[in-house]
């Protein structure tokens, strides 16, 4: 299933990312991602800003592209109308090209906390694995804890699969979230580059369908994503509008 390629001597991995968001987040989101080891950082900017990817740019490893009209009529004729259909685009065209072993599509609002070495756990994958999972946390703001920056908060985990463990609580407003998250807890996955037939999703990939054949995945121990879904009240209330 692997197409012949030339191993490099350390396993390297990055991201790829479309983003519509402030220059302060993808700035720090950039920085934050090369510190930890990113070799590679594919940014789409769902809205053209030369100088801003000049400044991004300016991070070891990140590699902008304009998403503007003339990419667009390259990529697909033209710009996707539905925003998961864009970010499912781009990340196919950077896995096509990229020049990492592992690739990770994650949003500009998650940020991949490591408990271990990342590399060192992507290098031992055996082969028969084609991607690995991570867990995701959701960033939650307590009244026993004033934010101090838009990274200010505390983190849960998802809660069982029974409802009554949302009512409990939640109350009324269970019914407005999954597993206790008010965004996903389906968590992101690093992709092993190189597979033939993949698709590449918003959460994990799959494969177009040819025979009987199927994707395999571990859960990672090495790092877990960190989902700040509302930076600030007025963030929240325009994602949730958008």
């Amino acid at each position: 299933m692997s197409k012949a390629q030339g191993k490099p001597a350390q396993t390297r991995w990055g991201i790829v990312t479309t983003a519509k968001e402030v220059p302060a987040l993808l700035l720090a989101f950039a920085a934050h991602h090369a510190s930890i080891g990113a070799s590679r950082i594919h940014l789409y900017l769902d809205d053209p800003d030369p100088a801003l990817a000049r400044q991004l740019e300016d991070i070891p490893g990140v590699e902008v592209t304009q998403c503007d009209t003339t990419y667009w009529q390259m990529i697909r004729g033209q710009r996707p109308s539905a925003q998961e259909n864009r970010q499912v685009e781009n990340a196919m065209d950077a896995y096509g090209r990229t020049d990492v072993d592992w690739l990770i599509h994650i949003d500009a609002d998650e940020f991949i906390s490591p408990r271990a070495n990342i590399v060192n756990e992507l290098t031992f994958v055996p082969k028969e694995f084609h991607f690995v999972e991570l867990e995701v946390r959701e960033r939650v703001y307590t009244p026993e804890h004033r934010p101090e920056t838009i990274f200010s908060g505390e983190f849960r985990v998802p809660l069982n699969r029974r409802a009554r463990a949302a009512r409990a609580l939640f109350g009324d407003m269970a019914p407005f979230t999954t597993r206790g998250f008010s965004g996903h807890c389906a968590g992101k996955s690093f992709v092993r580059v190189g597979l033939e037939h993949l698709l590449m999703g918003i959460h994990v990939p799959r494969l177009r369908k040819v025979g009987n054949e199927r994707l395999m995945s571990l859960i990672s121990h090495s790092a877990t994503l960190l989902h700040f879904d509302g930076l600030t009240p007025a963030h929240w209330v325009s994602k949730m509008v958008r």
